[in-house]
């Protein structure tokens, strides 16, 4: 049946290849020119810094949702796909040259249209939110989460984003309160869910450049090396997210290395992703 989940494979990385290159289209267009930089020189500080909080938060909801039958499901995995179908990695390019470079050229066209795809999405989930109950606003913030189990990341993944979708409900409401134009939130909205993705993006890049330096270490490192770079990965597969995590932020100042929260919560995750990559 390899041969089977290698076709579907190839299939969902020539739609998700599709789809980007559709985004990068309209981002070559007037209009999509006009929004991107829009939402680029919109986006500061008060968007950057909840970013880690808000995906700290995630990884340690998926970490423990994960451990429930069943939400550790997910139909990209299944067919032999690694992490989100968006960064192109799947068993079906192991070994070969198209391991390294579908990744590349996906996440190329994907910070190329970044802006245009968080504007899609909180057109879809947030516009409007000012007139929604609470309810409603729940079931779009829940909702925002599950559609990415669409995608095919696991279930429980899926669900732990809604922390995204409730972080973005909030800029949106609160820009909304501030001018009471939509457009004006909408934007503001994009605004953050771009920052977000990019921190996701930057911090995926360099989990994978340091993966791929810890396996050049232990293939051809001297053995000195090669033996630090073992017990990294070792230590860090064995060890949950949340212990590194503690570490880093509880046991580091004890040691005189002294970090923020957000820089912290960056770091846990680049360490946690290179062990894996």
């Amino acid at each position: 049946m390899s041969w089977v989940t290698n076709a579907l494979s190839v299939v969902v990385l020539g739609v998700m290849g599709f789809r980007l290159a559709s985004g990068v289209r309209v981002a070559k267009s007037s209009s999509g020119r006009a929004l991107i930089r829009t939402v680029w020189h919109r986006i500061g500080w008060r968007h950057i810094w909840p970013i880690p909080v808000v995906l700290t938060a995630v990884v340690i909801t998926a970490t423990l949702l994960i451990q429930i039958p069943g939400l550790r499901w997910g139909w990209w995995q299944a067919i032999g796909g690694e992490g989100n179908p968006v960064f192109g990695s799947s068993e079906a390019t192991a070994g070969t040259w198209w391991e390294t470079a579908i990744p590349l050229v996906f996440i190329t066209m994907l910070m190329l249209a970044l802006p245009l795809f968080a504007n899609a999405e909180e057109r879809m989930f947030r516009r409007d939110a000012e007139h929604w109950s609470t309810s409603r606003r729940a079931y779009k913030i829940v909702s925002f989460g599950l559609v990415h189990a669409l995608v095919g990341i696991p279930i429980g993944a899926a669900i732990a984003l809604s922390w995204g979708g409730l972080y973005f409900m909030i800029v949106y409401l609160r820009q909304f309160r501030v001018n009471q134009s939509a457009t004006e939130a909408t934007l503001e909205a994009t605004a953050a869910h771009t920052a977000y993705n990019a921190v996701i993006i930057s911090i995926v890049v360099i989990g994978v450049a340091l993966g791929v330096a810890c396996a050049w270490a232990r293939a051809w490192g001297p053995k000195p090396l090669s033996t630090v770079v073992a017990v990294y990965v070792e230590l860090i597969r064995n060890t949950p997210f949340i212990v590194q995590l503690f570490f880093i932020f509880f046991g580091l100042p004890s040691l005189g290395v002294r970090l923020t929260p957000e820089l912290a919560s960056i770091i846990a995750m680049v360490v946690n992703l290179g062990a894996y990559a």
